[in-house]
């Protein structure tokens, strides 16, 4: 790791990037709640579906979320035009990175860096490194894979930016769920993935905050820290749920 973080000092932290993937269990219900009385409980809905996250140290640019589905366009996406939405959705049998996604994801990097020089830090998944022989990084852009079995505590996304974003997607599902209820109606049948890719949209753009994407990187030991550590800033809700 010592040759990962000399790395990062020869670049700016608006110039060093890290993307992951993490699952996301849209439609599970809250595990827990407040109530004082017993009560039935709620089967855990297995619905899954990928998030691609990634951002600079700085968190001055949180590139759109790419979302991975089973299906090429899912029901409550007809007559949307999802590519006006400030996320990116793609689809496979698995519902997670492959190496013709991670190709593709790639490239919309490259474009979107320009001739800026920069680092991406990435961990060695196979669909990550099948993407890069699929499509090599253009010479200003430098790809540093993480050390094997050590992503947990050296990836600054696994610090507290994706639970973060999972945090905040979950609030307003749980939001949604007391809405719906008071109306009488099922929130488990009533949200979609529609739903889903608004929260997450205004969960990654407005709620995570560059501050705490900052103080992860700096926790993950890629970046130095200050003497006077800067609050990782993450609502008090995560008992409710089951963060995966």
């Amino acid at each position: 790791m010592e040759a990962v973080v000399t790395l990062c000092r020869q670049y700016q932290d608006d110039d060093i990037y890290n993307m992951d993937e993490t699952g996301l269990f849209w439609r599970q219900a809250p595990s827990s709640g407040l109530s004082t009385t017993e009560g039935p409980g709620v089967k855990k809905d297995k619905s899954r579906i990928s998030l691609v996250v990634c951002s600079n140290a700085s968190g001055t640019d949180k590139v759109p979320l790419w979302v991975i589905g089973h299906a090429k366009s899912p029901r409550a996406f007809r007559n949307i035009n999802i590519q006006a939405m400030a996320v990116v959705w793609r689809y496979n049998t698995k519902a997670w990175m492959n190496g013709v996604i991670m190709k593709e994801w790639l490239d919309v990097f490259y474009r979107r860096i320009g001739q800026r020089s920069v680092l991406l830090l990435m961990d060695n998944f196979s669909g990550h490194t099948t993407g890069l022989e699929l499509s090599p990084p253009p010479i200003n852009v430098k790809v540093q894979m993480l050390p094997k079995n050590a992503t947990s505590v050296y990836q600054p996304l696994d610090q507290g930016i994706i639970q973060n974003l999972k945090v905040y997607y979950k609030k307003q599902w749980l939001r949604f769920i007391v809405d719906e209820l008071d109306s009488d109606r099922n929130p488990y049948r009533a949200i979609t993935l529609l739903h889903t890719l608004r929260w997450l949209t205004q969960a990654w753009n407005h709620d995570v905050q560059r501050h705490t994407i900052y103080a992860c990187f700096q926790k993950s030991t890629v970046l130095p820290r200050p003497q006077l550590q800067l609050p990782l800033e993450v609502p008090d809700i995560t008992p409710l749920f089951d963060i995966v």
